[in-house]
């Protein structure tokens, strides 16, 4: 995201990462901020299947990787399927860490509110991370990314912020485990047989 420092009033560049610790995470409450149109996605609108094209340098053509989250798949009772297209990854092994984060996201039904703040936040800035405590709500340990970040005026000194849940504070989906083979293809000479049995048809 792009924005405007309030602090320097110099313009930045945050990318999106996994680089925050929770525990630093400012907090919003009741005491600091009014919540509006609360929302979380329903199943339904959720994605179960993500496929992601990428560019092996082998032969510079496209290939895909494909994920799924199986738990998903057994809520809707069907497969959902989206694709994303990341050409400019040229590497299996990343594309397939990147399909994982894409699904995370898709096959979630994240939360969105907005929030109205009171000027001990007025140094927010998009891309931050925050904490809600709104136990009225139902809500508590929530970690949200900011969206957009309206500073209010001087007729309102306000502060109006749109957030999303952030994927990276959900519990991050492992890649599968190859299966051990049944079969030892490295074998030269078949191995005799140790159990049989013998009968008449």
């Amino acid at each position: 995201v792009t924005f405007t420092n309030p602090k320097t009033g110099l313009d930045e560049i945050k990318l999106l990462r996994d680089d925050y610790v929770q525990a630093n995470c400012r907090i919003l409450t009741p005491d600091n901020s009014d919540i509006s149109d609360l929302q979380r996605k329903v199943w339904g609108e959720t994605a179960n299947e993500v496929s992601l094209s990428w560019t092996n340098p082998a032969n510079e053509k496209s290939e895909s990787v494909v994920v799924a989250d199986i738990a998903n798949v057994a809520n809707q009772g069907a497969i959902v399927a989206s694709s994303r297209n990341y050409y400019g990854i040229r590497n299996k092994e990343l594309a397939e860490k990147v399909a994982w984060r894409e699904l995370r996201q898709s096959a979630y039904p994240l939360l969105t509110a907005n929030f109205k703040l009171n000027r001990t936040l007025w140094d927010v800035t998009p891309g931050e991370v925050l904490k809600i405590n709104y136990l009225e709500e139902g809500l508590q340990e929530i970690f949200v990314r900011v969206m957009e970040v309206d500073y209010g005026t001087v007729d309102d000194s306000k502060i109006n912020i749109s957030v999303i849940e952030d994927i990276f504070a959900l519990t991050k989906a492992k890649p599968r485990v190859p299966q051990t083979p049944l079969f030892d293809n490295n074998l030269e000479q078949p191995l005799p047989i140790t159990d049989y049995m013998i009968f008449t048809p």
